[in-house]
């Protein structure tokens, strides 16, 4: 418990720092070395099994299957009445994809030419990453308090931690992504979480003052 009271209060302290690592090691041209070398020695996992599970995977991270759990996500709020929640996933969401399609235009960066997948859009940061952090991120937010139980909630956010990394994962493995593009996009996804959070609380505050 001590240690989520924590991360809960210096989880601002702990993101920035965590951008400021990413960016000394991008300008000091270590993060792009890191990248180059995982692109290089990922390959050393490929086997026809494991390439089998991670592409079911990757069909099941398909836009549609995303627009499904977002709608579940926002139908189970708005049963639940948990209408603050639902604002923020809302904004949250929004900013996650601002985040994505406004970045990509401006840093322009290539894909890595071995990828499994032909795509053909810039590939920083990675949509999939920001997405699923910031949605199973969400999730831990707003669903664990409800586990009583300290075991089932233990499995519950591990899993969710689990299933965003391992989509982060899945992009670096088929070589869609630079490792940079996953971690970026898995700090913007947070981001969003937090910020959302923060502007509903400014707010709430705001018309309490009036």
């Amino acid at each position: 418990m001590k240690k989520e009271n924590f991360f809960v209060k210096h989880k601002w302290t702990i993101l920035i720092s965590f951008i400021i690592v990413l960016i000394a090691l991008s300008l000091s041209g270590i993060l792009k070395k890191i990248d180059l070398l995982i692109n290089q020695k990922i390959i050393l996992l490929y086997a026809p099994l494991f390439d089998n599970i991670m592409f079911s995977f990757i069909n099941l991270t398909n836009p549609i299957n995303a627009i499904i759990l977002t709608i579940i996500i926002l139908v189970s709020l708005i049963l639940l009445k948990r209408y603050n929640y639902f604002i923020i996933f809302c904004i949250g969401l929004g900013i996650s994809f601002f985040a994505e399609y406004l970045i990509k235009p401006i840093i322009q960066r290539a894909r890595p030419e071995n990828a499994l997948i032909s795509l053909t859009d810039y590939s920083f940061p990675s949509g999939h990453a920001v997405i699923s952090a910031f949605i199973f991120t969400f999730l831990i937010y707003t669903f664990k308090r409800d586990i009583k139980n300290i075991i089932l909630k233990n499995i519950f956010i591990i899993f969710c931690i689990f299933a965003f990394l391992f989509i982060g994962f899945s992009r670096i493995y088929t070589n869609v992504h630079w490792f940079s593009d996953v971690i970026s996009g898995f700090v913007f996804g947070i981001f969003s979480l937090f910020l959302s959070i923060e502007l509903i609380k400014l707010y709430k505050s705001l018309n309490n003052h009036r």
